[in-house]
């Protein structure tokens, strides 16, 4: 089990901090592969995104993003 089990996570900007995206799917797993495995999914949604990717990580999501996601 990783940091990540059953959490609201999403892709996060290494610069920025700004939320990419929230990833919507359940996570569990050790941690590199939860992490590999939403990063490969944002890939697949838009394969223009690579160099964005390079600066992005998986993080937790705030209380307010959680709320923000749940009404999209």
């Amino acid at each position: 089990m990783g940091r990540f089990d059953g959490q609201r996570i999403g892709l996060r900007d290494n610069l920025t901090g700004k939320l990419i995206i929230a990833y919507p799917y359940n996570v569990s797993g050790p941690d590199e592969l939860v992490c590999r495995r939403v990063k490969n999914w944002y890939y697949q949604t838009n394969c223009s995104v690579e160099e964005q990717l390079k600066t992005a990580y998986v993080d937790f999501l705030t209380d307010d993003e959680i709320s923000e996601y749940a009404l999209r």
